[in-house]
C-alpha cells in the first residue's frame, strides 16, 4: 500500500464515527479503537483502487502539488475533499492545480465507513 492510500484510509478511520458517536479510530470505554488491521479486504482493495484512479486522473495538478506536500498530505486531502469535510486540497494553496484536485476528488462522491462483525466496510 503506497502512502497515499495509507493515509487516505487513516484519515476515514479517524474522521469517521462509530456507533458510540466517537471516531473509529479512537478507543472508548465500551471498544478498542479500529487501526488499517481492522479494514475489511474488500475495502481495502476499494481504496487503492479509488486511489489509484485518482492519483492517474490527476497527475498533473498532483505533481504540482508535491512541489510543497507529500503523497500523505494529498491521500488526507482526498479523503476529506471526497466527502465534504470543510477542507482538503483547496486550503493548502490558492493554485488552480489544489481546486482542480478538490473538485475531482468530490466527483468521486462520498463514501462511508461502518463496523460488521469487528471489521470496518465501506
Amino acid at each position: 500500500m503506497n502512502e497515499f492510500t495509507r493515509q487516505y484510509l487513516e484519515t476515514a478511520l479517524w474522521s469517521s464515527l462509530a456507533g458510540d458517536d466517537e471516531p473509529l479510530d479512537t478507543a472508548t470505554p465500551d471498544r478498542e479503537a479500529y487501526n488499517l488491521s481492522d479494514i475489511a479486504p474488500e475495502a481495502v482493495v476499494q481504496a487503492e483502487a479509488d486511489c489509484a484512479r485518482f492519483q492517474k486522473e490527476n497527475e498533473a495538478n498532483l505533481e504540482a502539488f508535491y512541489a510543497d506536500h507529500d503523497e500523505s498530505t494529498a491521500g488526507h486531502c482526498f479523503w476529506l475533499d471526497r466527502n465534504g469535510h470543510g477542507t482538503g486540497f483547496w486550503d493548502r494553496s490558492p493554485e488552480p492545480a489544489v481546486t482542480a484536485l478538490s473538485e475531482a476528488a468530490q466527483a468521486f462522491g462520498e463514501v462511508y465507513l461502518h463496523e460488521i462483525g469487528g471489521k470496518i466496510h465501506v
